[in-house]
């Protein structure tokens, strides 16, 4: 079974993301143009009640099935048992949460005044049963460290979801119709991704195989359902509690700011999903604590990098992206950078420790997170307004990292020297780079300030990086000419030996 290199596995991992982001903006703009204020406002009601559902279908299945996949990564066998015993969960799990929110429908609706949310519902619950099981194929590609299997499957559903959404809506309009689009490309996905997994191992996982592993997948799933949920609602927290303290007004204020910093998780995000499952504890393969290490030094430099914009030219990108009505985000910009920062290491950290077979111990980390944001905002909002947000987030997040970074450290024996340097040196650069952005100005920018200030910012940050000693000319030189190889490369690298194998790198 072969697998992609770390570096080509991570280009894979980005590009799904980068997929997935493109086909949902550009449906995102035809629904609100195409359905309006009030039935777009209906479908995202339902999305935002499918979202919670989703989280109790998926019952932390899919993360936990993946740290024991990762373990017997080279063993078809093994893979095998465990992708039967996780989709036998699966099932359940989403069958039973689909089934209690269509019978539930009408209800909800009525709660909230809105009797046409009722089918917007219903074909909710179709599509999170979808979704649930496409989530598990996603995972399992991860595990397997073949995210070049994810992209194929990424643009197979958002190309039918998109299709299906666009399509019903024109022919039938209101919220009904785009949520049944959804549905389609969740259900057309979780098919597509059953079919590549059976693919990929080169064996069918039939009724003669035996279901083992199942107590063990969902005593390691109850951890992680409660991370999640956890998680979700440390997620929402900020928005709702804005919402009920000070009005919609400021909800748009703080999120439009948040929905700016999201592409910045992406680079963290492709990486975890490469690295991470490769420090499960393999029998054939053994934990690469170097690429952790590695990763884990890249995204320091690499997201070092966002701060002296973010914080700098704060109100400049705002005023380019978001237009002057939402002037006041780009403080909320500027106090959310640490977050963006420790965003891009937190997806490796996490995934790691969930991984390495330790996710009980992120419970209360990520209970302690929650607890604080909860604490900061109904404590601050009144007085600072929707600044208090963006703090208690901060603050949350100075905790939740290094609390599950000591849990990595413990369990690969990590070095905090090296990171210690790493970090020191990217912050100098970072304060150079904000020397020179605050030089070109801080107010309205022309294009030639965008262009030059921003290349001679970035000159300034990697200059600083060399002369400190973090980047040398040498390793500067082995990355371009890597870079050089695997572009010239393409999709066919020397070693393959399959016409699916030919896809991926050794």
């Amino acid at each position: 079974m072969a697998q992609d290199g770390i570096v080509r596995n991570t280009g894979f991992a980005l590009l799904a993301q980068i997929t997935t982001a493109i086909f949902t903006a550009a449906l995102t703009i035809y629904l609100v143009r195409a359905l309006g204020p009030e039935r777009f406002g209906l479908f995202s009601l339902a999305l935002a009640i499918g979202g919670l559902g989703q989280t109790l279908a998926d019952f932390g299945i899919p993360s936990s099935a993946a740290r024991f996949i990762a373990e017997r990564r080279g063993d078809s066998a093994g893979v095998s048992r465990v992708l039967v015993s996780a989709l036998g969960l699966k099932l359940v799990t989403a069958t039973l949460v689909a089934g209690a929110l269509s019978l539930a429908a009408e209800p909800i609706a009525a709660a909230y005044g809105e009797p046409a949310l009722a089918w917007p519902l219903r074909a909710m619950a179709i599509s999170l049963w979808g979704q649930s099981l496409y989530t598990l194929s996603l995972n399992v590609f991860m595990a397997l460290a073949r995210n070049s299997m994810n992209v194929r499957l990424v643009f197979a559903e958002s190309a039918m979801e998109a299709t299906a959404s666009i399509a019903l809506v024109a022919l039938f309009g209101g919220a009904a119709a785009a949520a049944f689009g959804r549905a389609i490309g969740y259900c057309f996905g979780a098919l597509v991704g059953f079919a590549l997994v059976v693919h990929l191992l080169r064996r069918r996982p039939g009724r003669a195989e035996r279901r083992q592993g199942s107590r063990a997948i969902l005593r390691y799933a109850l951890a992680m359902v409660v991370i999640d949920t956890a998680y979700v609602a440390y997620a929402q927290a900020g928005p709702l509690l804005i919402g009920a303290i000070l009005g919609a007004t400021s909800v748009g204020v703080f999120a439009a700011a948040a929905r700016l910093i999201v592409p910045f998780g992406y680079l963290g995000d492709s990486v975890a999903s490469s690295v991470a499952p490769r420090q499960a504890a393999n029998a054939l393969q053994g934990r690469n604590v170097h690429a952790f290490n590695a990763g884990l030094r890249w995204l320091v430099i690499v997201h070092a990098a966002m701060l002296a914009p973010l914080i700098v030219w704060a109100g400049p990108i705002v005023a380019l992206v978001l237009g002057p009505r939402f002037s006041e985000s780009a403080e909320v910009l500027r106090v959310l950078t640490p977050y963006v920062f420790l965003r891009g290491v937190s997806p490796l950290i996490a995934k790691t420790v969930n991984y390495v077979g330790r996710a009980g111990r992120r419970i209360p980390i990520v209970l302690a997170a929650l607890g604080i944001d909860v604490v900061v905002c109904v404590a601050l909002l009144k007085p600072l307004g929707v600044i208090a947000a963006a703090i208690g987030t901060v603050v949350a997040y100075c905790v939740y990292v290094p609390a599950q970074f000591e849990i990595c450290r413990r369990e690969l024996d990590v070095p905090l020297g090296p990171l210690t340097r790493t970090v020191a040196r990217a912050l100098l650069g970072a304060t150079a780079m904000g020397a020179v952005l605050w030089l070109v100005g801080t107010g309205s920018l022309s294009t030639a300030a965008w262009l030059l200030g921003g290349a001679a910012a970035l000159a300034a940050y990697a200059l600083a990086l060399v002369l400190s000693g973090e980047i040398s000319v040498k390793e500067i030189r082995r990355g371009l000419a890597a870079a050089a190889r695997v572009s010239s490369r393409g999709a066919s690298p020397p070693g393959a030996t399959s016409p699916t194998d030919q896809r991926s790198a050794v």
